[in-house]
């Protein structure tokens, strides 16, 4: 066999793909049943369910039993080099956000927090969980690390209610000005999986990101999980820009 020859279910799955587009279905809309596909395409039962599946982790269609298979909404997407707080990204995009502390403590840094924030070993750092809600939908559990020294008194703000970005610049005089993320998937932990309500090993986005003030200072470390069928990042490509 051809090495570079499409398996019978992404061959299938790119059929249903272009099915959904030219009879213009929306979010919601179901999709025909699977014995009106196979007559429709030729797939035989077992490919056909192979490329649904597929199609479902993709977050592209959903499923509901005895009811069929319907058209999902679309993901939400976030550019690489969006610095926005996830406060700033919902209201840009006219979405609901809520948030809700899951544990705010102070500690002492590991060797690991202690090099990506720039502190001694054992220094005090606050370790704030949240889990971050867009229109209803649990969609990331987000833990930052922060230096206690440098941030004295921050256990004292409520971070379910406000934007720990806006009280950075406001109360500490921080304007954060560069950061820097690492993207690789992941399986959803039972912890997680119960506050993002999806089965536990589930796949999601990890994301490790690092944020610097204009003074090159470090100001945050952030550790989050997000749910891939519910959101995606996109990057523009300058081309301009390219090597020559």
């Amino acid at each position: 066999m051809d090495q570079f020859q499409q398996k019978p279910k992404d061959a299938a799955a790119e059929q249903i793909e272009c099915l959904i587009i030219a009879n213009g279905l929306k979010t919601h809309d179901k999709l025909p049943g699977e014995r009106e596909l196979c007559e429709v395409y030729g797939f035989n039962r077992m490919t056909l369910r192979s490329a649904i599946q597929k199609l479902i982790v993709q977050g592209l269609i959903y499923n509901k039993p005895g009811a069929g298979t319907f058209v999902a909404e679309p993901k939400l997407s976030r550019s690489f080099s969006d610095l926005k707080s996830m406060t700033e990204f919902a209201h840009e995009n006219g979405l609901t956000l809520s948030t809700a502390v899951i544990s705010f403590d102070e500690t002492e840094s590991n060797k690991d927090i202690s090099k990506r924030l720039k502190v001694m070993l054992g220094s005090r750092v606050y370790v704030l969980t949240r889990l971050r809600t867009i229109s209803d939908v649990p969609l990331s559990v987000e833990t930052v690390y922060i230096s206690a020294d440098r941030f004295p008194g921050l256990m004292a703000y409520d971070f379910g209610a406000t934007s720990l970005y806006k009280v950075l610049e406001e109360d500490y005089h921080i304007r954060i000005d560069c950061g820097e993320e690492l993207i690789s998937v992941t399986y959803l932990n039972g912890f997680e999986a119960k506050l993002l309500k999806k089965p536990e090993n589930t796949h999601a986005f990890f994301v490790r990101s690092t944020t610097w003030d204009d003074g090159g200072n470090t100001v945050e470390h952030i550790k989050s999980v997000t749910r891939a069928d519910h959101f995606h990042y996109t990057n523009v490509l300058n081309y301009s820009a390219r090597m020559k």
